[in-house]
């Protein structure tokens, strides 16, 4: 899958805070972000999780009509 710029804007000490660990784990900062996406993903509640998923759903429709 081709990977596509993303941004979000964060305090610095966060921003500062992910680079290190990026460097300390010796990973790409978009493996990292994955990484991290994955673990919050995997500590859902139920009720958590239908919602996301209906979310991730309506987004998939809407990415394919477009």
């Amino acid at each position: 899958m081709a990977k596509k710029p993303f941004a979000i804007r964060v305090e610095e000490n966060v921003s500062t805070r992910f680079k290190a660990l990026s460097i300390v784990m010796n990973i790409d900062s978009a493996i990292l972000l994955g990484r991290l996406v994955d673990e919050k993903e995997s500590r859902l509640s139920e009720s958590e999780k239908e919602a996301y998923l209906a979310i991730l759903k309506v987004w998939r429709e809407e990415k394919e009509t477009n």
